[in-house]
């Protein structure tokens, strides 16, 4: 098929899509290209970018009408801070070798807009930036040159940060020695509580049920352990605990 949508180059030419197929594999990850004939080769542009924190920022391109040196890409944080990374490009016939530049996929020959081809060696690039990954991404700026092409562009290193949690462990009211209590703590992530004594001549702790044995303060601490997407969280209550009061006034007839 012809190249189609102004092509890559000044001439309008274009990768085969039948030789670059709908995907690349380089640096360890995959490239996602776009449908065939839409013009999804991005130059000069502000890519917004899937929220989330990540290692890694892989790009898939290439430089056409020849090398171009030192481009700047850059990454916005939803806080508004950015990461701006250099990187000189070969021509996607031409490879230089820069550093930090990888051949993702060789063909044999380009298509051009008379639906002809010419016949060589055509190339695209892989590359790969380091992310702050204790922010979170908002979009990548592409270098103000329509020589820089990106092809497809693919966030690794996926980096969960937890959220907070509170516990909602109410205060207790004085007890009598040798009874039980429930326990009802809550967490707000909405996970399992566990709970423990640290005054066990007092009270123990059986799951949720606490066993109050004898006079004095019983110190509970109702707990979440925390999992990937919620922080540990601990609270910490204390019952008073008393003798059983008993009535001994005569009644007279």
């Amino acid at each position: 098929m012809p190249a189609t949508n102004g092509g890559l180059d000044a001439a309008g030419c274009a990768y085969s899509t039948n030789l670059l197929g709908p995907s690349v594999l380089a640096l360890g990850v995959n490239f996602y290209l776009g449908t065939p004939g839409l013009a999804d080769a991005v130059s000069n542009a502000a890519v917004p970018l899937p929220a989330g924190s990540f290692q890694t920022l892989n790009l898939a391109g290439t430089a056409v009408n020849g090398s171009q040196a030192s481009q700047s890409f850059v990454v916005t944080y939803t806080d508004g801070t950015t990461s701006t990374f250099t990187q000189s490009m070969s021509d996607w016939g031409y490879p230089q070798k820069h550093a930090g530049e990888t051949i993702a996929s060789a063909m044999t020959y380009r298509i051009t807009p008379a639906s002809g081809t010419v016949a060589g060696a055509y190339y695209v690039y892989a590359y790969s930036f380091a992310l702050n990954s204790a922010k979170t991404v908002a979009s990548l700026t592409l270098p103000a040159n329509r020589n820089v092409t990106v092809l497809a562009i693919t966030l690794s290193g996926q980096v969960v940060i937890p959220k907070s949690q509170t516990i909602a462990f109410g205060a207790i009211p004085a007890r009598t020695a040798g009874t039980a209590l429930t326990l009802t703590a809550t967490a707000s992530s909405g996970l399992a509580v566990s709970y423990a004594s640290s005054t066990a001549s007092v009270c123990t702790v059986s799951g949720s049920t606490a066993s109050l044995l004898g006079v004095g303060v019983c110190t509970i601490a109702a707990s979440q352990g925390g999992s990937v997407a919620y922080e540990i969280r601990l609270s910490v209550r204390q019952i008073a605990v008393g003798l059983a009061i008993l009535d001994h006034r005569r009644h007279s007839s």
